[in-house]
């Protein structure tokens, strides 16, 4: 973690762009942080994804205490996932859906097939049930004009499975939602390895993604797609551990029939590079320059 967040540290210089301290909080012991959002992002937020990140859960523009929010942080997963997202989700606000042939190629670098895509959003509340405090909040969904698959339900991540903090458990109140459960044993099975506490995962946050299951379900029935988005660190034993994680979660999902897919962001970024057919374009440049060039490599150490 302390090499990725470093990394952006010196992205952020090359530019010329200073990271320190959150804005309105000097006596902090965070760094890292921009002055101005901006700074940390390729295009501004359209006041429609403003207000999304506003009514979220996630503090990511403005702190529960006033301050600047988790965004400002060079190194924030969601900072990351707008500057992925953002430009589709504000050409389809101002044009017909799917007039740009990127919206294809961005499916594509999924591995999901070609829908017409209707919307992207950001913080999007899956209420599981309307009695529970806190609805679990998709990094970003993916609307499509298809009574087969109503959506893809993103989680994403950045540094955040390379910390010190172990993954949090499945609380019990969960397990007891009976309906959303219907016909999935085995990630039945596995959410109750995760409550009250997982003690099996040390990267992968895999009560959180059986809570988006249970959003989904909730709000689409089986019509979605699962969708966990990661940063790697090739070589790092941390990063190896989080990959068989994911693979041992996809494995449970596809026991009960539900489709999931795992990327990485490398991943992503290297079909959008290949499908650019070497033409400039500012927002994959940006997108490689910044997340691309000189990325850590891990050790075993």
């Amino acid at each position: 973690r302390n090499h990725i967040e470093n990394w952006q540290v010196r992205w952020a210089e090359r530019n010329g762009i200073p990271a320190g301290t959150p804005p309105g909080s000097p006596t902090s012991r965070a760094t890292g942080y921009v002055r101005s959002i901006s700074d940390n992002l390729f295009e501004p937020l359209t006041d429609r994804v403003k207000q999304q990140f506003i009514a979220g859960a996630g503090g990511e523009l403005e702190a529960p205490d006033g301050q600047s929010g988790k965004m400002y942080a060079v190194y924030s997963s969601s900072a990351l996932c707008v500057n992925l997202f953002h430009c589709w989700s504000r050409l389809l606000d101002v044009a017909p859906r799917n007039s740009s042939p990127a919206i294809g190629q961005l499916l594509a670098a999924f591995g999901l097939p070609a829908r017409s895509v209707r919307s992207i959003d950001f913080e999007v509340p899956l209420i599981v049930n309307p009695h529970f405090k806190v609805a679990p909040h998709l990094d970003v969904q993916i609307s499509f004009d298809s009574r087969q698959c109503q959506c893809a339900g993103i989680e994403a991540k950045f540094c955040e499975p390379y910390g010190d903090q172990k993954p949090g458990g499945l609380n019990p109140v969960y397990l007891r939602q009976t309906a959303l459960w219907q016909n999935w044993p085995h990630v039945r099975a596995f959410a109750e390895a995760l409550s009250p506490s997982d003690l099996t995962h040390s990267h992968l946050h895999a009560a959180q993604l059986v809570k988006h299951l249970l959003g989904l379900r909730k709000q689409y029935g089986t019509n979605f797609v699962l969708v966990y988005l990661w940063f790697d660190v090739p070589g790092a034993e941390a990063a190896a551990l989080h990959r068989r994680e994911i693979e041992c979660f996809g494995e449970a999902l596809k026991r009960d029939d539900i489709p999931f897919v795992s990327r990485t962001y490398q991943e992503v970024f290297e079909v959008l590079r290949d499908g650019n057919d070497g033409q400039s374009n500012p927002h994959i440049t940006y997108l490689l320059e910044r997340y691309m060039k000189g990325a850590p490599q891990g050790n075993k150490g």
